[in-house]
């Protein structure tokens, strides 16, 4: 594994975003350091899955929302089917679920859903936690959980 990404001595970045243009655009978006793509999604909901899978579509890390259990759905926030419908078509390296409300175990929810597509797909899902750290390589993901 490479320096750090503070140590590097030079770096391009560059971001993705979907070829709409939304006031909603701004909660979803990919970033490339280097040879490493940043998914994220935030607040996005199921209506916005096409443009969320053109952002996440093989990104080496994915940030998405899992906010609440499929039988109790919160306005414009992905649920566990939603997600899995995403990471199905969009193929990430890697899911990092975030942003889970009370009534919803993103650790259960990650160990499913990455038993379920790790054939599919290939990628790996988990649950972020406070205080986790990541160092972000194209090769891996330091501290992975």
């Amino acid at each position: 594994m490479g320096p750090a990404p503070s140590a590097r001595s030079a770096s391009t970045c560059s971001t993705r975003r979907p070829d709409t243009s939304t006031p909603d655009d701004r909660r979803r978006g990919a970033s490339r350091l280097d040879d490493f793509v940043l998914a994220y999604s935030g607040d996005s909901g199921p209506e916005g899955e096409d443009a969320l899978v053109a952002v996440a579509r093989d990104a080496d890390l994915f940030l998405c929302e899992c906010s609440a259990p499929d039988d109790a759905p919160l306005e414009r926030h992905l649920a566990p089917r939603d997600v899995e419908r995403v990471l199905l078509r969009a193929r990430p390296r890697r899911t990092l679920l975030v942003h889970a409300y009370p009534g919803l175990d993103p650790h259960r929810v990650a160990g499913e859903l990455d038993a379920s597509l790790a054939g599919a797909t290939g990628g790996r899902v988990a649950a972020a936690h406070d205080g986790l750290g990541l160092v972000l390589d194209p090769a891996d993901v330091a501290g992975w959980p």
